[in-house]
């Protein structure tokens, strides 16, 4: 069988990628895109051998959509510094068969964040690398849902009911003498 080095590579963020029964795969928390915002803000100053933070995992669900025959792979993490963060599946093998899609799950626990900015994690296929590049950031959550202050007088709030109609004024009858 003839190698052909994969075309297509698709890398897809997650809290967690669980494999089950019949070759499905269970996603929990699917980052969408290229970005992970977080909440919390890294240490203003980190004491000596500190590492900033830390997610308590993420993992990767790397998809080899075409290719074929048997390739040699490791995957490795890097930080915004180019700083290498995690050797993780290191020489194992990865079969691809024409019209299917091979998958591999990359669990990354815990996830260390040294700081934000542009994280890369890299497939290699016998020496030849795939790369995805990530950011991971703050968003301030006041920044997306924006918080006004309360008013110092309440307002009732407008009724959504039609108005109540008066009563009709009974008609009168003009009474015939006989």
């Amino acid at each position: 069988m003839a190698r052909v080095f994969p075309k297509n590579v698709q890398f897809i963020l997650a809290d967690a990628v669980r494999q089950e029964a019949g070759g499905k795969l269970t996603m929990l928390g699917l980052y969408s895109g290229d970005v992970v915002l977080l909440n919390e803000t890294l240490p203003p100053a980190l004491p000596e051998g500190a590492a900033g933070m830390a997610l308590p995992g993420l993992t990767f669900l790397v998809r080899v959509l075409d290719g074929q025959g048997p390739f040699k792979y490791r995957v490795d993490l890097y930080g915004p510094k180019g700083e290498m963060l995690g050797q993780g599946m290191t020489e194992r093998i990865l079969e691809t068969q024409p019209g299917t899609t091979a998958s591999l799950v990359v669990p990354v626990q815990p996830f260390p964040i040294p700081e934000f900015g542009i994280y890369r994690i890299v497939l290699t296929l016998n020496g030849r690398p795939y790369e995805f590049k990530f950011r991971v950031g703050h968003v301030d959550p006041t920044a997306i849902f924006p918080h006004k202050p309360a008013e110092k007088t309440a307002k009732p709030a407008p009724s959504r009911r039609a108005p109540k109609k008066a009563p009709a004024k009974p008609k009168k009858v003009a009474s015939r003498r006989a």
